[in-house]
């Protein structure tokens, strides 16, 4: 009798691989335009990361000196803060060489230390002592007034919520609007935090020194904020009255220029920033994108070659000046998409960006053309797997991705704009995946279809065997890693789970609630074999979704799950529970036991049983109320729980391993010893009970241990 014919696999998507890749489509359109979700964000701001990261600002010239108060500088004049005289003679000094501009990125908001009151103060004079002292002491605040006045000074300024020294308003620079009020838009600060009265008026203009990092890294820097109450801006001379304050690099580049700000807005917030004749495109919000170079290729002047008249009156010739801290024990470092660099070389950045006229912008319409290409290629993805198969739909799609990934770089490289190439690959490889994997679907089914009739004369208990093994795998894959909590602090774990059977009834689980609290449950369905093994994956599902919906308190968790386990379970089995929730900082746990057995207290040389039984097995009574008793695990000790399938294992004769027996094995550990090796030690010793008898009964362990 001849061969049944065999059918050849797919080679083309069918019907449902392309509406699927539809579906799939249309999915990541709304997801990509509707919704900026944190994981698109992600790999968005990666996505520039790398940009910069290969091709940083090429530095054509170097407009920025940064004077730094680093480490030399507080070692040859002392610790910051310096007295006022010493930063009046930096400026003095700097003003000589005619610089175009200084920016200074620190704030002088306490009287001077050294001001003549508060050394008289510091050194406890007689009455008569201090006016002739007073005399002849310089009023170091004063000084400092003096030097900034009429020198092209910017100081920096800080918003902040209101404060026994923030004040409700900050000088606002000459700025007009055109469209929208930007107020909306752009970064609120209550109030603002800036140097004492006499010394920021003395300066030409304050600037804001705020930047929000986003996930740590500063990509971006504001180039305006309102500071003051809620509402439309309006003018720093009326009392209570929000006003608009410009960055520092937007007002430095302003003093530059003499020019008024130039604000452009309209509905759906800031367009661009004009200051200097330069139109800086920023996001909505105001922000402005930078592109980072170098930063030690800068040129800098430490701040004692300043004193001590050292430093070339060139290098500070027509340059903007920065004075900023830069030594690490001042910490004002910070993260860019380059690595770490000081503070101060952020607004260095912005500035030398602005000059050099390398601006990056992440235009309106960046967002659509991100759509089209990811519709374009998924429409490649989906017709050409129908048409030509999904071998040669992957090469299509391959080259189309290139395409555009390197159109993205090069209109960076050229341009400066910034094109997010990888959020729309990603949608695209969602519904390659999804057209490949239907039709790979429709393929390995008549594959199956096919060994299925060529094994019909097969054993059926093979047949069985394989279905039960794998269902033994799925049963094993379901049981989480005691390895995949292995990095959080304070927490150690270790499990082990061994069915009698091929599939079993015992079940652990564990996960975190938040990133300092530890969910932790194990139990023992009725019975062996498949019926306990569905009803133990049953539970698993129900006390976890139980938990997460109640906030971790493990009777809450128990109660819900009963409700639902007991509704499907014809063959009415029932399942003992054990839950906790523990705190890692605290070692506060709560803790709920239904009908299973005590878990053991292990560390500081003892070994002490949780309490019992509270509630009875689940699926035993109906709508019955678990509660949750509170319970301190202490660090260096570890609870351990054990399933029946341990203490009631059986030797050739018929002896039962014991609870004794269990806590003999534990007491040689009890001083302190890792969780795996307490999992190592009861195994071994239930295995060396048992000897030559048959497993009985499924034998699960789980240890938590806080460190």
């Amino acid at each position: 009798m001849s061969a049944p014919a065999v059918a050849p696999p797919a080679r083309r998507a069918p019907l449902n691989a392309r509406v699927l890749g539809v579906l799939l489509l249309l999915v990541n359109c709304v997801l990509l335009q509707g919704f900026d979700t944190p994981f698109e964000r992600v790999l968005r701001h990666e996505t520039f990361d790398a940009y910069q990261r290969w091709f940083p600002r090429a530095r054509t010239a170097d407009p920025v000196v940064v004077v730094e108060i680093d480490e030399r500088s507080l070692r040859d004049i002392g610790q910051w803060p310096w007295p006022r005289t010493r930063v009046a003679q930096v400026i003095e000094r700097l003003v000589v060489a005619q610089p175009a501009a200084i920016a200074i990125d620190a704030l002088f908001v306490e009287p001077d230390r050294y001001a003549p009151a508060a050394l008289m103060a510091q050194l406890d004079l007689p009455p008569a002592a201090e006016a002739p002292l007073a005399a002849h002491l310089p009023d170091s605040d004063a000084r400092l007034a003096a030097a900034i006045r009429g020198s092209p000074v910017v100081l920096g300024a800080a918003g902040v919520p209101a404060g026994d020294h923030a004040a409700a308003a900050a000088p606002t620079a000459n700025i007009r609007l055109f469209g929208e009020d930007p107020a909306r838009f752009v970064p609120h600060y209550p109030a603002v935090l800036s140097s004492l009265p006499r010394i920021a008026q003395a300066a030409r203009g304050q600037g804001l020194l705020n930047g929000e990092p986003e996930r740590g890294v500063f990509r971006r820097v504001p180039t305006l904020a309102l500071i003051g109450p809620a509402g439309d801006t309006g003018s720093a001379d009326t009392p209570g009255t929000p006003t608009l304050l410009p960055g520092l690099a937007v007002e430095t580049l302003r003093l530059l220029g003499d020019t008024p700000l130039l604000v452009d807005s309209d509905a759906r917030g800031v367009k661009q920033i004009g200051v200097a004749g330069i139109r800086i495109p920023v996001e909505a919000n105001g922000e402005w994108w930078l592109h980072f170079s170098r930063w030690t290729e800068r040129p800098a002047i430490s701040a004692a070659d300043i004193l001590h008249g050292t430093f070339d009156p060139e290098s500070v010739a027509g340059r903007v000046v920065l004075i900023g801290y830069t030594a690490l024990g001042l910490q004002d470092i910070v993260t860019t998409p380059l690595g770490r660099m000081p503070g101060v070389e952020i607004h260095a950045e912005a500035i030398e960006n602005a000059l050099a006229g390398r601006l990056l912008a992440r235009p309106r319409w960046a967002a659509w053309v991100e759509l089209g290409v990811m519709a374009l290629l998924s429409l490649v993805a989906i017709a050409g797997a129908a048409a030509l198969g999904p071998g040669r739909a992957l090469a299509l799609v391959a080259l189309g991705a290139a395409t555009s990934v390197a159109a993205a770089i090069g209109l960076f490289v050229e341009a400066g704009l910034l094109i997010d190439a990888v959020n729309p690959l990603a949608g695209v490889g969602l519904v390659l995946i999804g057209v490949l994997g239907s039709t790979l679907a429709e393929a390995q089914r008549q594959r199956r279809a096919l060994r299925s009739q060529l094994a019909a004369s097969r054993d059926a208990q093979l047949r069985m065997q394989a279905e039960l093994d794998t269902a033994r795998r799925i049963q094993t894959g379901m049981l989480p890693r005691p390895d995949a909590l292995a990095g959080t602090p304070g927490l150690e774990l270790a499990a082990f789970s061994e069915p009698a059977k091929t599939v079993g009834g015992d079940l652990y689980d564990f996960f975190l609630l938040g990133p300092r609290r530890l969910f932790f449950v194990i139990g023992d369905v009725s019975g062996k074999g498949l019926p306990s093994a569905l009803l133990m994956a049953l539970a698993k599902a129900q006390i976890k979704s139980a938990a997460q919906r109640v906030d971790g308190d493990p009777g809450a968790a128990l109660t819900a799950a009963n409700d639902v386990i007991a509704q499907d379970n014809p063959e009415f089995l029932f399942v003992t529970v054990v839950a906790g929730c523990l705190d890692l900082d605290s070692g506060r746990m709560l803790y709920a036991n239904a009908g299973h057995d005590a878990p053991l207290f292990v560390g500081h040389g003892q070994i002490e049983a949780a309490p019992g039984a509270q509630g009875p097995p689940l699926c035993t009574v109906d709508g019955f109320d678990y509660t949750s008793q509170p319970l301190t695990l202490a660090r260096g000790a570890a609870l351990c729980l054990v399933t029946d399938g341990v203490t009631e294992a059986q030797d050739p004769d018929g002896a039962l391993y014991g609870r004794a027996r269990l806590g003999d094995c534990l007491a040689p550990l009890a001083a302190g010893a890792p969780a795996a090796a307490l999992i190592t030690a009861v195994v071994d010793s239930v295995r060396a009970h048992a000897g030559l008898a048959e497993q009985a009964d499924d034998m699960t362990l789980l240890v938590v241990g806080r460190l």
